[in-house]
């Protein structure tokens, strides 16, 4: 049973969706769980000399103490060098969970019958979500929202700045950030996705891009930490529109899931008492 959060409702999904929803709880408990350990390790070491080989301070088993093949340990860091690296860990860790929920996403996408086209080429399996999921912007009943579907995109632009080594944009008007913009708005049109597809995109362009370079000057976390959290949430709410264009609760196997009721637009999955 999931815990009761105030605001929020039991839904039947797909064994897909279920699947995906608990990989993002198993990524939610090992990224809060890493970032406390850092902390906890920073405040404690914080008062020991920098220059204490760090195996002596820490005093506790490790495989970083083990040998590699060449006789050396695996970490043979200072104490002052393993809190810099520990420090900068969690910008590692926020940007490797945004790559691993949307890899997530991508096995949800392949796995859930009818929710992704992929591209016919051979050489290239995979296309932007606004291509692969834009026959359900003409679902007849619950037809993708814009909005979900271009904030899903972002994550998908951002998974890609950061698995390949890139740093992720910091003001809306990065030019790759611009780059993006200008290929959503020509996928829309191509789609025959309908509204002003240019206004769209500009909002979801504010929305994720100007609302993260707002809120880290202001609170002085970093980008990337934002980015995590806006895709946290976006790619689950892509997700779930997914499922309520899709989901068949007569011919397919139910699975209860609890979200937010305010992403919820098919109130016929909600259930009660699960």
């Amino acid at each position: 049973m999931t815990d009761v959060v105030p605001g929020s409702v039991n839904l039947r999904v797909s064994r897909e969706l279920f699947t995906l929803y608990q990989t993002q709880e198993a990524l939610n408990r090992f990224l809060w769980s890493s970032e406390a350990a850092y902390s906890f390790a920073l405040g404690r070491l914080r008062r020991k000399s920098p220059d204490t080989d760090a195996q002596a301070a820490l005093d506790v088993e490790s495989r970083a103490w083990q040998k590699a093949t060449s006789g050396r340990r695996h970490y043979e860091g200072t104490l002052g060098e393993l809190r810099v690296a520990l420090a900068a860990n969690s910008s590692v860790l926020f940007g490797l969970t945004i790559v691993q929920f949307y890899a997530a996403l991508e096995r949800y996408l392949l796995a859930r019958g009818g929710a992704y086209r992929p591209r016919t080429k051979a050489d290239n399996h995979w296309s932007p979500l606004i291509v692969g999921c834009a026959h359900l912007g003409r679902h007849e009943v619950f037809p993708m929202p814009v909005e979900r579907l271009l904030a899903a995109d972002a994550s998908r632009f951002l998974r890609n700045l950061i698995a390949h080594g890139e740093q992720v944009p910091l003001a809306p008007d990065d030019f790759r950030v611009t780059r993006w913009k200008l290929l959503a708005q020509r996928h829309l049109e191509r789609a025959g996705w309908p509204g002003d597809s240019r206004r769209a995109v500009q909002e979801t362009t504010y929305r994720v891009f100007g609302r993260v370079t707002e809120r880290s000057n202001q609170v002085r976390l970093p980008a990337v930490y934002l980015y995590m959290l806006y895709s946290f949430t976006n790619l689950a709410a892509f997700a779930l529109a997914i499922e309520e264009a899709l989901f068949d609760p007569v011919a397919e196997e139910a699975f209860v899931v609890r979200r937010q009721a305010k992403y919820v637009r098919r109130t016929d999955l909600i259930v009660e008492g699960e």
